[in-house]
């Protein structure tokens, strides 16, 4: 039985265990509410008017100096800092970059970066579609101001205290719309405060009297699209949009998510919204593979406003062939504001989290607690399944990675003592097993031939001869020790758990090691071929194959015909593991490598002691 077990049922996880990290992220079932139906009162369900994100039309004016207008928030290289082009139409952004982040390892490697050298987290994804722009809400009975707040430019100017205002005044209304987003030293994120103010003496007549005090008008904001490079997209697109909500009573949140290449049916998107007094939204936003962008109401008049928040999928055409899918969906949120009285102003403040997405940073400061409900979704594998114990697993390994660190100030040789850490612990039962498998071989190779001798005599009847060899194993006491797999069953949520960690470390991003590899969140890229489906030659994965290989020649075949074929078979693995993971990053070849080499060491130490393993089946693949 353990045999068996060994030689099909452990390659089969091997197997599985792959494959499954490259389905196609599967759409999420549909929520029951609270009371078991769909939708019955649950807190992310379709409400209200299907956002349509505001367009320059062809044959408008293109962006100019006139039009754009440019803020840097902080100061460049420090954390938090942003340079953000705002574009007077709408009031709406068109690029954001990063100035504390690199967008290469050689400008990261300079130790100060310019500008164009920092990483940019928003552009336009499609032609002439900007970010942070704002529309009414176009639905029958409902107060509309009547601005066209998609199209007007908007009036600008800078505020002290790092600050910059816009505003569209309506002199029909009396009623003027602003904006200001405000840098604080030492955040990654913007205050962003939306006001509706009243001018002193409003008008009494006209549209004025459509929009009497303390009526509401809904407005939408649509969320910052960000940048999705092919290069950050390693074994899938890792971008999505997030909303959690809480129940005000328990805390219990609420996760929606939407992947750019989910099987959801478009006129169903995912959404969040206040249908359930009992609920709040928490935060929303959009990530790609290392960032974010969240909001979340920053007082109650703010969490009171935000009635939903909807994710679109954008852009909305599909990929060329051959291309990869850099769209990253949005997160729009639906805002109510309300009229004040004449000289009055209602004002609602939110914050706006612009910065890398990482359990680490989101701990700097504590509104940022929240957002960590991203960094789980992403330590959850991208596939049809779950590995049970993973997520646990990869949290717990980035937060070793982190501190091996803080310690020898190197990311590479973190991997590799976590690895040794990892291999170490494990090396108690595998001498255990081991020694186990060698008592166990010896005592089938004294009894071989009467086990022969069984099959020769009953050849002609398979059920007798079945009898008569449970029989003579029990008379001889013939078990497999038990947990001879173990070693290798403990090691899959722990090769998962890293492979998840490893897809989206933050912490890895532009990072070093040595010689060549210059970015362990990246392939190690020794040379370019240049070839469309081979673009550089990468070493690490063959290296990889190489040390797998000569660690499986150490384990002999079994004698068993059947079993001897099939491990024959499985000897291939690991090339086919060499070409899955060729493109994958460097950190995850490190720990690959760092693995093998500790096998091969201890598999000649254990060969020393307890002699030569017995050939009577094993597992072809080595241990992670």
């Amino acid at each position: 039985m353990e045999r068996r077990l060994t030689a099909f049922v452990l390659p089969a996880l091997l197997v599985t265990a792959v494959l499954v990290m490259f389905q196609p992220d599967a759409a999420p079932a549909e929520r029951p509410g609270p009371s078991g139906v769909p939708g019955a009162t649950d807190p992310m369900v379709e409400i209200g008017q299907e956002p349509q994100r505001p367009q320059v039309q062809s044959g408008e004016e293109a962006p100019n100096e006139e039009v754009l207008f440019e803020h840097v928030f902080g100061q460049p290289g420090e954390v938090g800092s942003l340079h953000v082009v705002f574009d007077r139409r709408g009031g709406s952004v068109r690029s954001v970059r990063l100035l504390d982040e690199p967008s290469t390892p050689a400008a990261r490697r300079k130790g100060a970066w310019s500008v164009d050298e920092s990483y940019q987290l928003v552009k336009p994804v499609q032609k002439d579609v900007v970010s942070l722009s704002m529309a009414e809400v176009r639905q029958s009975g409902a107060t509309r101001l009547g601005l066209d707040i998609e199209r007007h430019r908007w009036e600008v100017r800078e505020l002290e205290g790092d600050a910059v205002e816009f505003t569209l005044h309506d002199p029909a209304t009396g009623l003027s719309l602003q904006r200001t987003y405000r840098h604080e030293p030492g955040r990654r994120d913007l205050r962003l405060s939306l006001s509706l103010v009243a001018d002193a003496e409003r008008p009494t007549e006209g549209k004025a009297l459509e929009l009497p005090a303390g009526s509401q008008c809904r407005v939408w904001l649509y969320g910052l699209s960000l940048i999705n490079p092919s290069a950050g997209q390693i074994l899938g697109n890792p971008a999505y949009a997030i909303g959690q909500v809480l129940h005000q009573v328990t805390g219990e949140p609420l996760i929606e998510v939407q992947r750019p290449d989910g099987k959801r049916n478009p006129s169903r998107l995912p959404r969040v919204a206040k249908s359930d007094r009992d609920y709040i939204i928490d935060f929303a936003g959009s990530t790609n593979r290392f960032f974010g962008a969240f909001l979340h109401p920053a007082d109650e008049a703010a969490q009171e406003a935000l009635w939903k928040v909807e994710m679109e999928k954008w852009p909305k055409q599909e990929p060329l062939p051959g291309h990869a899918l850099e769209s990253v969906p949005v997160a729009n949120y639906l805002i109510d504001l309300k009229v004040p009285d004449a000289g009055g102003r209602t004002d609602l403040d939110f914050r706006l989290y612009i910065g890398p997405k990482s359990a680490g940073v989101f701990g700097e400061q504590p509104e940022y607690a929240r957002y960590e409900a991203a960094v789980d979704v992403d330590l959850t594998p991208p596939c049809f399944c779950t590995i049970p114990g993973t997520q646990t697993m990869g949290s717990l390994l980035l937060w070793g990675l982190r501190n091996l660190y803080s310690l020898v100030g190197s990311w590479g040789v973190a991997i590799m003592l976590l690895t040794l850490i990892v291999r170490g612990s494990l090396v108690p039962l595998n001498f255990r097993m081991q020694k186990s498998m060698r008592a166990y071989g010896a005592k089938m190779t004294r009894l071989k031939p009467e086990l022969d001798a069984i099959k020769a005599r009953n050849e002609s009847d398979p059920k007798k001869m079945q009898q008569e060899m449970v029989a003579f194993q029990r008379e001889n006491k013939l078990f497999p020790p038990i947990g001879g797999c173990l070693p290798l069953l403990v090691t899959i949520p722990v090769f998962l758990g890293l492979f998840t960690a490893l897809r989206i470390a933050y912490e890895l991003r532009c990072q070093p090691f040595i010689g060549w590899i210059q970015d362990l969140s990246q392939p190690d890229q020794l040379f370019e071929i240049g070839l469309s489906w081979l673009p550089h030659f990468n070493l690490l994965p063959i290296l990889m194959v190489v040390l797998w290989l000569i660690l499986q020649s150490g384990t002999p075949l079994p004698n068993d015909p059947q079993q001897r074929q099939m491990m024959k078979i499985m000897r291939f693995m690991p090339v086919m593991f060499g070409i899955m993971l060729y493109n994958y990053a460097a950190g995850l070849m490190v720990y690959m490598v760092t693995s093998s080499l500790f096998g091969i060491i201890e598999q000649r130490v254990t060969k020393k002691i307890l002699g030569p393993p017995p050939a009577v089946g094993g597992a072809a693949m080595p241990t992670f």
